[in-house]
């Protein structure tokens, strides 16, 4: 296990999580090969990528894709969205990621839950047109869907970005507590550790984060850099050699350990499938209900607990009420938050000692 730089202060040295158990934390599992085989898995969700990103105003989730790699160690796995309420916690997201770092895309996100955690927290929900059945896998809770882990990723996230929630809100914003509400709360989370490791990759010799991911030949290079980090740490000497390394080759090439670079290589793949798909009109609609934004609001009250959810709902209903879709109801919610996402200058130097790129 790699530790952080002694040279630190020591407030923010803290060992890197462990690679093993992380994705996978709780579930029984068995190992086939390279492929950790997870019983009762259960999956849904959006696609990923760098600076081709698919997202357009008239596609910006993806919607029923079949991936081409195995998920949780279960091949032929037909991804979909269940809950439409999700639907527009994406396309927000993708909207905050285009204002504040360009080229990153919520299908980065979606292939990283995928490959964290096999969406095993999510509700059964049937397909009935493709005739697929997910089942909840109860001890997928504690991290969410997106495995957002207290003594680590949180850790760095409640340190960075103070202004938009409270460390004290782990419990009640990020484990499963009933309900599928959760799952907003994790993309928001994803969603702000990509500006953190996008601003990171300065320490590990890319000074210029954006023209290094956008001249890196492989196009899957956001997903994998962030789940290198999200898995092992922002610290990683991983993400040294990689950009050191890897500008014009696969990106799982430059990774030492092969546990790592094959999970990496795997979650690059179903973003590629997400966005592939997206490129050939397999999104999610457009349509944005009343309802919608105000659940929307509701699921968002746990994690933003300084914002004021009640403008961000009468924001999208206003726009709702005007006739207009999914891509003008996220800008119109987006724009009323108190505070939007950015690169948090001020305390990147004072928990870790530099500054926004």
């Amino acid at each position: 296990m790699q530790r952080r730089p002694n040279n630190l202060p020591k407030n923010i040295r803290k060992a890197h999580r462990p690679l093993v158990p992380a994705p996978f934390i709780g579930l029984s599992t068995m190992v086939v090969g390279c492929e950790p085989l997870i019983h009762n898995l259960v999956l849904p969700f959006d696609t990923g990528g760098p600076a081709d990103t698919a997202s357009t105003a008239d596609c910006l989730v993806p919607d029923h894709v079949d991936l081409s790699r195995a998920v949780g160690g279960v091949p032929g796995v037909h991804f979909y969205i269940p809950d439409n309420h999700w639907t527009l916690a994406l396309a927000e997201s993708q909207w905050a990621l285009d204002q504040t770092v360009p080229g990153w895309s919520n299908t980065d996100l979606l292939a990283l839950a995928l490959e964290v955690s096999a969406m095993g927290c999510v509700e059964a929900v049937g397909d009935a047109e493709h005739g697929v059945q997910w089942a909840r896998d109860p001890a997928a809770d504690a991290l969410g869907c997106f495995g957002v882990e207290e003594t680590a990723t949180w850790t760095d996230l409640c340190r960075v970005f103070p202004g938009h929630w409270s460390c004290d809100t782990y419990g009640s914003a990020i484990p499963r507590l009933g309900n599928e509400d959760h799952v907003v709360s994790g993309i928001w989370a994803a969603t702000h550790y990509a500006v953190f490791v996008d601003a990171f990759l300065t320490q590990h010799g890319a000074t210029d984060p954006k023209a290094w991911l956008d001249a890196a030949t492989d196009p899957a290079v956001r997903t994998k850099i962030l789940l290198v980090a999200w898995l092992d740490s922002p610290f990683s000497t991983e993400l040294t050699n990689i950009v050191a390394n890897c500008a014009d080759q696969p990106i799982e090439s430059c990774i030492n350990r092969p546990d790592l670079a094959i999970r990496v290589e795997r979650a690059g793949q179903h973003a590629l499938d997400l966005r592939s798909a997206m490129a050939a009109g397999s999104c999610a609609s457009n349509d944005v209900t009343a309802d919608q934004v105000e659940r929307y609001g509701i699921q968002l009250t746990d994690l933003f607990i300084f914002e004021d959810i009640q403008a961000l709902q009468t924001a999208g209903l206003a726009i709702v009420s005007a006739g207009d879709d999914l891509n003008e109801v996220r800008k119109a919610i987006y724009h009323a938050r108190r505070v939007p996402l950015a690169c948090p200058e001020d305390t990147m130097n004072t928990w870790y000692g530099f500054s926004c790129p």
